[in-house]
């Protein structure tokens, strides 16, 4: 695609108390493969010290809590140009990223295009949890494209550009959340009337969590921000989606099961194990011919594991904390 062909857009990031990691997202962006005076960068800022940013649109607001949905529509509001595209402060842009990104949409596939999210320089527990799909689809979602774009009904705000038109139509980022998933949600709004496309072409670097007790706690406020969506979305698919990832329900399947079997109760839950783990490598195996490292394969189901006890916990705490406001 010739320069003259490529749109103008508006890069939008929102932070908070995170400058160096926000200067090396910035660092990667003016690096890339991109004219210029085709793109502007609006970074919304919650703080108290306002320090201007030499060549962004810099926007501090006050540090009053409300949320990373209201300084993504204040990071709209402020944007010029008619193509919006996110990354985040932990994020790094690879040269390409933009034009890739805006790809789909200057051939009218779409309007709005996420892509693919990698992590660098970490451990076997990064890499792992990379390779399960997270952040942002991650290694997972990167394999079962085969390097195609393809259709998707949500984007992630580390990774993706809408038409603004499309937003603003969608009604913005929903300010009515308590924890995250606005993104989610836009995207939910907006495929139910128009196409998005993945293209894993389209690629950024996000800091990995790297430990389990990370991702632990990350996978806990995930668990929160489920029970917070689900009144957004129809009870069907709100059922389907708690009943098939629900780690307690699988738990108590395994004990009802087991209750007919011949076998002491610890000798199913060890098999059960075992197998959980075989399987898990077997599934996930496709990791080996990117990271051509056994290490992340191995601790990927205890990665895994980790992830669905935050999960549950996190909706469970969340009806917790419910309970006890009534």
């Amino acid at each position: 695609m010739r320069d003259t062909e490529l749109p103008y857009v508006s890069i939008l990031i929102s932070t908070k108390g995170r400058r160096k990691l926000l200067d090396k997202a910035l660092s990667s962006i003016f690096r890339m493969d991109y004219p210029r005076d085709r793109y502007e960068v609006v970074v919304v800022e919650e703080t108290s010290c306002p320090q201007p940013i030499k060549g962004v649109k810099y926007i501090p607001i006050p540090e009053e809590g409300r949320g990373i949905a209201y300084s993504r529509n204040i990071a709209l509001e402020n944007a010029q140009f008619g193509v919006v595209a996110f990354t985040d402060d932990d994020c790094e842009v690879e040269r390409d990223w933009l034009r890739e990104l805006v790809s789909p949409i200057v051939a009218g596939e779409a309007v709005g295009v996420g892509g693919s999210v990698f992590v660098k320089d970490t451990g076997a527990i990064g890499y792992a949890e990379n390779l399960l799909g997270f952040p942002g689809g991650g290694l997972k979602y990167y394999h079962q494209t085969g390097g195609n774009w393809r259709k998707t009904r949500y984007l992630s705000t580390c990774n993706c550009a809408y038409l603004k038109e499309k937003v603003i139509e969608a009604g913005g980022f929903e300010r009515g959340l308590r924890y995250f998933g606005e993104d989610f949600l836009l995207s939910f709004r907006i495929s139910s009337k128009y196409p998005l496309l993945y293209n894993p072409e389209a690629k950024v670097y996000h800091l990995p969590r790297g430990s389990l007790g990370r991702i632990f706690r990350w996978f806990s406020v995930r668990g929160k921000t489920d029970m917070d969506l689900a009144r957004f979305f129809p009870r069907r698919e709100v059922y389907r989606w708690f009943v098939r990832s629900s780690l307690s329900l699988k738990l108590l399947l395994l004990f009802a099961f087991g209750t007919f079997l011949p076998f002491p109760f610890w000798f199913i839950i060890a098999a059960t194990g075992l197998l959980y783990y075989i399987l898990m490598i077997y599934r996930y195996r496709f990791g080996y011919r990117y990271l051509g490292n056994l290490s992340p394969l191995l601790v990927l189901p205890l990665v895994k594991l980790v992830m669905d006890v935050g999960l549950e916990w996190g909706r469970i705490s969340y009806l917790i904390d419910l309970w006890r406001r009534r």
